[in-house]
Protein backbone atom coordinates (compact mmCIF):
# COMPACT_ATOMS: atom_id res chain seq x y z
CA UNK A 1 0.00 0.00 0.00
CA UNK A 2 1.14 3.46 -0.87
CA UNK A 3 0.42 7.24 -0.22
CA UNK A 4 -1.56 8.26 -3.01
CA UNK A 5 -1.59 12.01 -3.31
CA UNK A 6 0.66 14.51 -1.94
CA UNK A 7 3.88 15.86 -0.46
CA UNK A 8 4.46 11.65 0.00
CA UNK A 9 3.04 10.33 -3.04
CA UNK A 10 4.11 7.03 -3.55
CA UNK A 11 5.68 5.93 -0.57
CA UNK A 12 4.99 2.62 0.60
CA UNK A 13 3.57 2.26 3.98
CA UNK A 14 3.97 -1.01 6.45
CA UNK A 15 1.66 -3.17 6.83
CA UNK A 16 0.99 -6.92 8.45
CA UNK A 17 1.90 -9.68 6.72
CA UNK A 18 -0.49 -11.50 7.74
CA UNK A 19 -3.54 -8.98 6.50
CA UNK A 20 -5.09 -8.91 9.74
CA UNK A 21 -5.21 -4.93 9.97
CA UNK A 22 -7.77 -4.43 6.67
CA UNK A 23 -6.41 -0.94 4.81
CA UNK A 24 -9.18 0.80 2.96
CA UNK A 25 -9.31 -0.15 -0.67
CA UNK A 26 -7.18 1.93 -2.30
CA UNK A 27 -9.95 3.53 -5.12
CA UNK A 28 -12.06 4.23 -2.10
CA UNK A 29 -9.11 6.30 -0.28
CA UNK A 30 -8.60 8.18 -3.55
CA UNK A 31 -12.09 9.04 -3.78
CA UNK A 32 -12.64 10.41 -0.16
CA UNK A 33 -9.69 12.34 -0.23
CA UNK A 34 -10.95 14.10 -3.28
CA UNK A 35 -14.09 14.51 -1.91
CA UNK A 36 -12.35 16.01 1.53
CA UNK A 37 -10.10 18.00 -1.01
CA UNK A 38 -11.42 21.27 0.05
CA UNK A 39 -11.39 20.57 3.81
CA UNK A 40 -7.99 18.86 3.99
CA UNK A 41 -5.56 21.54 3.62
CA UNK A 42 -4.98 23.40 7.04
CA UNK A 43 -7.38 20.71 9.35
CA UNK A 44 -6.67 18.51 12.04
CA UNK A 45 -7.23 15.06 11.33
CA UNK A 46 -8.55 12.14 14.08
CA UNK A 47 -7.99 8.88 12.87
CA UNK A 48 -10.17 6.36 15.12
CA UNK A 49 -9.41 2.51 14.57
CA UNK A 50 -5.75 3.85 12.50
CA UNK A 51 -4.12 0.73 12.07
CA UNK A 52 -1.18 1.13 10.28
CA UNK A 53 -2.40 4.88 9.69
CA UNK A 54 -3.41 5.17 5.96
CA UNK A 55 -5.73 7.27 6.09
CA UNK A 56 -4.29 9.90 8.17
CA UNK A 57 -1.60 9.52 6.45
CA UNK A 58 -2.93 10.38 2.89
CA UNK A 59 -4.41 13.15 4.76
CA UNK A 60 -1.13 14.61 6.12
CA UNK A 61 0.60 14.18 3.03
CA UNK A 62 -2.60 16.22 1.11
CA UNK A 63 -2.01 19.28 3.33
CA UNK A 64 -3.55 18.35 6.78
CA UNK A 65 -1.72 19.91 9.95
CA UNK A 66 -1.91 17.77 12.30
CA UNK A 67 -3.24 13.79 12.76
CA UNK A 68 -3.76 12.11 16.10
CA UNK A 69 -4.52 8.18 15.25
CA UNK A 70 -5.82 5.75 18.34
CA UNK A 71 -4.99 2.32 17.98
CA UNK A 72 -5.13 -0.65 20.80
CA UNK A 73 -3.71 -3.03 18.64
CA UNK A 74 0.76 -3.80 19.38
CA UNK A 75 1.31 -4.81 15.90
CA UNK A 76 -0.28 -2.48 14.30
CA UNK A 77 0.94 0.40 16.93
CA UNK A 78 4.43 -0.76 16.18
CA UNK A 79 3.67 -0.34 12.25
CA UNK A 80 2.07 2.90 12.54
CA UNK A 81 5.10 4.75 14.25
CA UNK A 82 7.31 3.06 12.03
CA UNK A 83 5.29 4.47 9.05
CA UNK A 84 4.97 7.71 11.04
CA UNK A 85 8.66 7.90 10.93
CA UNK A 86 9.48 7.10 7.77
CA UNK A 87 7.52 9.78 6.07
CA UNK A 88 8.85 12.09 8.44
CA UNK A 89 5.63 13.75 9.92
CA UNK A 90 6.70 12.75 13.45
CA UNK A 91 6.02 16.74 13.76
CA UNK A 92 2.51 16.64 12.94
CA UNK A 93 1.23 13.23 14.39
CA UNK A 94 0.41 11.78 16.89
CA UNK A 95 -0.01 8.31 18.11
CA UNK A 96 -2.54 7.40 20.74
CA UNK A 97 -2.68 3.53 22.29
CA UNK A 98 -6.25 3.82 23.52
CA UNK A 99 -9.46 2.15 22.74
CA UNK A 100 -11.23 3.85 19.67
CA UNK A 101 -14.51 3.90 21.08
CA UNK A 102 -13.78 6.01 23.81
CA UNK A 103 -10.51 7.66 22.96
CA UNK A 104 -8.75 9.62 25.98
CA UNK A 105 -7.31 12.41 24.93
CA UNK A 106 -3.74 13.81 26.56
CA UNK A 107 -3.94 17.55 27.83
CA UNK A 108 -2.05 18.55 25.29
CA UNK A 109 -4.08 18.08 22.45
CA UNK A 110 -6.41 20.11 22.67
CA UNK A 111 -7.41 20.39 19.19
CA UNK A 112 -11.42 20.22 17.62
CA UNK A 113 -10.80 18.20 14.60
CA UNK A 114 -12.06 19.11 10.98
CA UNK A 115 -11.63 15.65 9.71
CA UNK A 116 -12.35 12.30 11.25
CA UNK A 117 -12.07 9.12 10.12
CA UNK A 118 -13.75 5.80 11.58
CA UNK A 119 -12.59 2.75 10.20
CA UNK A 120 -13.51 0.36 13.19
CA UNK A 121 -13.68 -3.88 12.29
CA UNK A 122 -16.45 -4.74 9.84
CA UNK A 123 -17.21 -7.89 12.88
CA UNK A 124 -17.87 -4.90 14.62
CA UNK A 125 -19.75 -2.97 12.24
CA UNK A 126 -22.13 -5.99 10.59
CA UNK A 127 -24.06 -5.47 14.11
CA UNK A 128 -26.53 -2.68 15.60
CA UNK A 129 -24.51 -2.83 18.82
CA UNK A 130 -21.49 -1.79 16.90
CA UNK A 131 -22.60 0.29 14.93
CA UNK A 132 -25.09 2.16 17.68
CA UNK A 133 -21.32 2.37 19.66
CA UNK A 134 -19.91 4.24 16.75
CA UNK A 135 -22.81 7.09 17.37
CA UNK A 136 -22.20 7.12 20.69
CA UNK A 137 -18.48 7.67 19.92
CA UNK A 138 -19.31 10.31 17.50
CA UNK A 139 -21.96 11.78 19.79
CA UNK A 140 -19.55 12.30 22.78
CA UNK A 141 -16.80 13.57 20.37
CA UNK A 142 -19.45 16.89 19.41
CA UNK A 143 -20.37 17.11 22.90
CA UNK A 144 -16.82 17.69 24.23
CA UNK A 145 -16.08 20.12 21.80
CA UNK A 146 -13.58 18.15 19.53
CA UNK A 147 -15.17 18.36 16.57
CA UNK A 148 -14.68 21.78 14.96
CA UNK A 149 -17.53 23.60 13.22
CA UNK A 150 -18.70 21.81 9.95
CA UNK A 151 -16.40 18.77 10.65
CA UNK A 152 -16.34 15.98 8.38
CA UNK A 153 -16.88 12.13 9.33
CA UNK A 154 -15.61 9.50 7.05
CA UNK A 155 -17.18 6.18 7.99
CA UNK A 156 -15.56 2.69 6.35
CA UNK A 157 -18.11 0.22 6.60
CA UNK A 158 -18.98 -3.39 4.99
CA UNK A 159 -21.62 -2.69 2.30
CA UNK A 160 -24.51 -3.23 2.17
CA UNK A 161 -24.74 -2.71 5.67
CA UNK A 162 -27.28 -0.29 7.64
CA UNK A 163 -25.93 3.49 8.07
CA UNK A 164 -28.47 5.12 9.92
CA UNK A 165 -27.66 3.15 13.34
CA UNK A 166 -24.58 4.67 13.03
CA UNK A 167 -24.98 8.59 12.56
CA UNK A 168 -25.61 10.66 15.62
CA UNK A 169 -28.49 12.99 15.72
CA UNK A 170 -27.69 16.56 14.63
CA UNK A 171 -25.35 14.60 11.80
CA UNK A 172 -26.10 14.81 8.47
CA UNK A 173 -25.32 12.43 5.32
CA UNK A 174 -23.23 13.81 2.77
CA UNK A 175 -22.22 11.73 0.37
CA UNK A 176 -22.39 7.51 0.54
CA UNK A 177 -20.77 5.41 -1.86
CA UNK A 178 -19.86 1.49 -2.58
CA UNK A 179 -16.90 0.08 -3.77
CA UNK A 180 -17.37 -4.03 -4.01
CA UNK A 181 -17.57 -5.11 -0.10
CA UNK A 182 -16.74 -1.64 0.80
CA UNK A 183 -19.52 1.42 2.20
CA UNK A 184 -18.09 4.59 2.30
CA UNK A 185 -20.35 7.43 4.23
CA UNK A 186 -19.34 11.30 4.90
CA UNK A 187 -21.17 12.50 7.53
CA UNK A 188 -21.55 16.12 8.42
CA UNK A 189 -21.58 18.41 11.49
CA UNK A 190 -23.68 21.16 10.98
CA UNK A 191 -22.33 24.46 12.05
CA UNK A 192 -25.76 25.64 14.05
CA UNK A 193 -25.44 22.62 16.06
CA UNK A 194 -23.26 21.32 19.07
CA UNK A 195 -20.06 20.07 16.67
Amino acid sequence: MKIQGGRRRGFKLQTPPDQSVRPMLARAREAVMDLLATTLPGAAVLDLFAGTGSLGLEALSRGATHAVFVERDPLALRLLAENVERLRFGAQARILASDASAPRFPADVSWAFGIVFVDPPYADMRTSEGRRRIAVTLADLARTGRLAPGARVVLHLPGPSPIEEAVPEGFGLLDQRIYGSTQIAILDCPRSSPC
